[in-house]
């Protein structure tokens, strides 16, 4: 980033004095005192649903501050003085990527999960690559801006249109078109969700070296990366400050309660599971792919790819952001037409000769990292989880009794009933995540679809999550999970596909190391 200097990065100071601020007149933070100085580089960090993305919500002005002070100074240029600035102008200054960002560029009410993979014909005008990064409102030169996307590896993504970009991939376009605003202060909201092991480091790197050219930075996590340019760390508990730290105190902190809550975990929970039946299971072969061609206006997207899955058969798909994983999953589970064009076979029979793509989907259980954009109507916890039941977006007219049990007990094994009731809409990225999983597993399905479950989840969520999978993952049950963390892929899964460019990388039938996570 040699080219990549901001001409009015200065420095942002921000404190907070017993500052008060609502969200539709309900209190969400009281009393709250802390202080971002100049030159410093803080992590807000907690577990799901401690309060970090409403923290950076209130920060950026777009909660009402009902007492206290809130006060932001911003040095306008490198010569200049800290000034103090009114909250409202905090956009003016900063740049915000959150996980749930990505809806601000398409209208995914009125698209459909399947779309991203019908024909490019479309009454919905869906944004390309280069035409977000072109609707920038920037200072940077042309060679900052190749800079940028040469960085951040976009250069043949710029064609392609948003919803066919794989998690990942969307998680770079969000950095770059943050970073083409060239902010004082960038705010990054689980930053690292959704990248594979050489996109971590990539983007860590990147992390450390904006700061080195005088822009500052905010990050929120409830992951233990916290880049090395990072200074102090704000760790919150249920709304309120548990403690201020360095970036070497936290970590210290971080082993040591982690230490005593596996000390006192109970590791023989389980979920009472009631009598609904497992989706029917009279089928030897689950997924059947063989020598599967993908191609889109030229360009191979798989390649040769020959892969059976068998009855209750644990798998691991692993592979770096954009090497086919989505498109695979596509094939399976959603109305991709190029199944059609291949010879796929899901529960012994062929793709497309007889049983709609609702008879599939009665079978399966499935959770993604975009799924969450698609609920954009006003919806409780409790009805999307329902959702499942219906294997489409809308919630049943009516449940049993026996369902809503169901549902109750699933948001009890998370201890989070109170996510019931709340709106999907003002969920944090995690808690959205915990209904989804819910969601996937309520009708029991033969076949599971895990790709990256646990993003955004803290620790303590990510172990009740891998129990609620062991509790379903009964010797009949087979399970497809994708993940770019080795010690987020169960112990129970013991088939491991590779895939690399679109193509067959290798396949093994034994636990994996990290470092051959890509």
């Amino acid at each position: 980033m040699n080219n990549l200097k901001n001409d009015t990065a200065g420095s942002v100071a921000i404190t907070l004095s017993q500052a008060t601020f609502t969200r539709q007149n309900q209190v969400v933070f009281s009393d709250l005192s802390w202080q971002f100085k100049p030159g410093e580089q803080w992590a807000i960090y907690g577990a799901v649903g401690a309060g970090k993305t409403t923290f950076l919500s209130a920060l950026a002005g777009q909660l009402p501050l009902r007492s206290g002070n809130y006060e932001l100074k911003v040095r306008v240029n490198t010569d200049a003085e800290l000034q103090t600035v009114d909250r409202s102008s905090f956009r003016a200054h900063s740049a915000l990527i959150t996980f749930q960002q990505q809806n601000s560029f398409f209208n995914y009410e009125r698209a459909f999960y399947q779309q991203r993979y019908q024909s490019l014909e479309s009454e919905i005008a869906i944004p390309t690559v280069r035409e977000i990064l072109a609707n920038v409102t920037t200072t940077c030169t042309y060679a900052e801006i190749e800079e940028i996307i040469d960085l951040l590896q976009l250069k043949e993504l710029l064609p392609e249109t948003l919803i066919k970009l794989s998690n990942g991939q969307t998680r770079k376009l969000q950095i770059a078109r943050a970073l083409l605003q060239k902010p004082k202060l960038l705010i990054l909201d689980n930053p690292f969700t959704g990248l594979d092991e050489k996109s971590r480091q990539q983007l860590n790197a990147i992390i450390n070296n904006v700061i080195k050219q005088g822009t500052q930075i905010l990050l929120a996590t409830n992951q233990q990366e916290i880049p090395e340019s990072i200074t102090q760390v704000l760790w919150l508990d249920d709304f309120k400050i548990k403690a201020v730290l360095s970036r070497a105190d936290f970590f210290k902190k971080l082993q040591t309660e982690g230490a005593a809550k596996d000390e006192n975990s109970d590791q023989s929970q389980d979920l009472q599971l009631t009598t609904i039946p497992k989706a029917k299971i009279d089928f030897a072969t689950a997924v059947k792919f063989e020598n599967v061609f993908v191609r889109y206006q030229n360009k191979t997207i798989l390649e040769n790819i020959s892969w059976t899955v068998q009855k209750g058969e644990k798998w691991a798909l692993i592979g770096p952001n954009g090497s086919g994983k989505t498109t695979i999953l596509s094939l399976i589970y959603a109305d991709n037409p190029q199944a059609f064009a291949n010879k796929i076979y899901l529960f012994d029979k062929r793709k497309g000769t007889g049983e709609s793509i609702w008879d599939i989907k009665k079978r399966m259980g499935f959770v993604s990292p975009e799924l969450h954009l698609y609920f954009r109507q006003p919806l409780s916890g409790q009805q999307v989880a329902a959702t499942g039941y219906t294997d489409t977006l809308t919630r049943p007219k009516t449940l049993t009794t026996e369902q809503e049990a169901q549902i109750q007990n699933h948001f009890a094994f998370f201890d989070r009933l109170d996510l019931l009731t709340k709106p999907f809409l003002q969920m944090s990225a995690g808690e959205q995540r915990l209904v989804l999983l819910i969601r996937s597993v309520l009708k029991n399905p033969a076949l599971l679809i895990w790709d990256e479950p646990l993003q955004g989840l803290s620790r303590e969520y990510i172990q009740r999550a891998t129990q609620l999978l062991k509790n379903y993952c009964t010797p009949d049950t087979t399970l497809i999970l994708v993940s770019h963390y080795a010690d987020e892929v169960p112990h129970f899964v013991n088939n491991y596909f590779y895939l690399k460019e679109g193509r067959l990388d290798r396949m093994m039938q034994y636990p994996i190391e990290e470092e051959t996570i890509a």
